[in-house]
């Protein structure tokens, strides 16, 4: 069942709302999911689950896509813990999330072959940064490290992916 199946609980008005951010978030908050590192299924998961949360208290919710992007965020970081314990399976790299259909023109594939081969705190301010346009004061809050550590890792980042497609 997808998470618009999950509405009709709601009243009219709020499963109107509720659904049109939903079909117009979707796509964003899988491809969110993919740039941090997930795979297409992983980040598939992470979106319905947190569309899921979000159903459920939509009337308290009052930035959705903040909201949304901290519940995409905050899955990844499980899913990856995860991973690091042995507990998940990668899928294989064509599955992976770097694959061209995936990306759909918005990146170079090799781009975002060395995007996903940072580490992951590298990988997260550079998409709190120049995916979500977030500034790095506001990537500081969200990631409760200082500026210093944002400025730090993008820094790196940056370096790395430079040295990684041939411009640095």
């Amino acid at each position: 069942m997808r998470v618009v199946d999950l509405v009709v609980v709601t009243s009219l008005d709020e499963r109107e709302s509720f659904g049109t951010f939903y079909r117009r978030s979707y796509d964003r908050a899988v491809r969110l999911g993919i740039l941090l590192g997930a795979t297409r299924s992983e980040a598939d998961d992470l979106a319905q689950d947190a569309f899921a949360r979000m159903c459920r208290r939509w009337t308290e919710v009052r930035s959705p896509d903040q909201y949304l992007d901290a519940a995409i965020r905050n899955g990844w970081r499980s899913v990856h813990r995860r991973r690091r314990r042995g507990h998940g399976v990668a899928e294989s790299p064509d599955q992976s999330g770097t694959g061209e259909a995936v990306w759909d023109g918005v990146i170079d594939v090799d781009l975002a072959r060395a995007i996903a081969a940072l580490p992951p705190k590298h990988r997260e301010v550079l998409v709190l940064r120049y995916y979500l346009d977030l500034s790095e004061r506001e990537i500081a809050a969200v990631i409760g490290r200082p500026a210093g550590t944002v400025k730090s890792r993008l820094s790196r980042a940056l370096a790395e992916l430079g040295r990684s497609v041939g411009d640095g």
